[in-house]
């Protein structure tokens, strides 16, 4: 789940430890995020390296991201495992109130961006545009 950019500008995203993912990315950072907006017909394709953040490497950032969440937004790491056989029988918590500690399982993903491509559907021809980070976030023009 997308949920703003750190001081630094890293991309931040909210993730449960017990999914494949913070493994993953533990042994291949290198990431690469698509986004569709449909009412803009804009796609926008972001890539670089993600590292995965726990409580003990920084506490502070995972409780501000903790504390932002809905009851309802939180209610998801108290679920069973991801990825594992569904059982109707849960646990399927449906909130957890305001005070509650962050779970174990809660972690952060930081993505440092390394190049930025935009893809704006709506002129004829379409136009895409590029930025580097290692450039200096210049924008280049490409060929849709």
């Amino acid at each position: 789940m997308f949920r703003g950019w750190s001081a630094q500008g890293e991309l931040e995203l909210l993730t449960d430890t017990r999914s494949e993912k913070p493994n993953d990315l533990r042994h291949q950072p290198r990431v690469e995020l698509c986004w569709l907006f449909r009412k803009t017909r804009e796609q926008f394709r972001l890539r670089g390296l993600a590292r995965v953040i726990d409580g003990e490497q920084d506490h502070e950032a995972l409780e501000h991201h903790w504390q932002r969440l809905t009851p309802r937004g939180r209610a998801v790491w108290d679920w069973p495992q991801p990825g594992g056989p569904f059982k109707t029988e849960g646990p399927w918590p449906e909130q957890i109130p305001d005070g509650v500690p962050q779970p174990d399982v809660f972690a952060l993903i930081r993505v440092q961006l390394e190049r930025v491509e935009q893809l704006d559907l709506k002129p004829h021809p379409h136009r895409r545009r590029c930025w580097l980070r290692d450039q200096g976030w210049p924008e280049q023009h490409l060929n849709p």
